[in-house]
């Protein structure tokens, strides 16, 4: 028996450790008033990967980032810090012109994948003219929030939906 029981604690270890990733909340909106920024965003392309320095991040261990180009249609918290670049799509100057920015996300650990030419609702930090997502933010195909949410988050506004405890 008790070999049974240092067995399955050596798997929940290993599990645990693979996973990489601990939140301390899973309450969309606590995640929404503790982060700095949230927006409706479309992935346009993945740019890339790239390694960061562990000291620079307050990181214990080196990384890497994935980096996304992202069109963002809807900002609902942080607009005035979003630094993002005009882009005309075509050349008819009537054209409606694009906000598009780079987001970056760690790879494995508590990074995220997401897939060109999808829609999503992304939370997070920023930091000088980056957006940062990771698996604690509300970070999710924008087709999956139900009627609700979309209604919460039209009239989200952190004086009025966070309290400042």
């Amino acid at each position: 028996m008790a070999s049974i029981l240092s067995f399955m604690t050596v798997i929940l270890c290993a599990v645990a450790l693979s996973e990489g990733c601990s939140c301390v909340t899973t309450d969309h909106w606590e995640i929404l008033c503790r982060d700095q920024f949230a927006v409706q965003a479309e992935v346009r392309k993945r740019i890339g990967e790239k390694a960061i320095k562990a000291e620079a991040r307050g990181l214990t261990d080196p990384d890497s980032e994935k980096e996304y180009e992202v069109t963002i249609w809807k900002k609902f918290k942080g607009s005035d810090r979003i630094v993002t670049r005009p882009f005309r799509s075509g050349r008819n100057p009537d054209v409606h012109i694009e906000e598009r920015t780079n987001v970056l996300t760690r790879i494995g650990g508590c990074g995220i994948d997401l897939q060109k030419g999808e829609y999503y609702l992304l939370t997070g930090k920023i930091d000088g003219e980056s957006l940062y997502i990771n698996r604690c933010g509300w970070n999710v195909p924008w087709a999956s929030l139900s009627a609700e949410d979309l209604i919460a988050l039209a009239g989200f506004s952190t004086a009025n939906n966070c309290s400042s405890s």
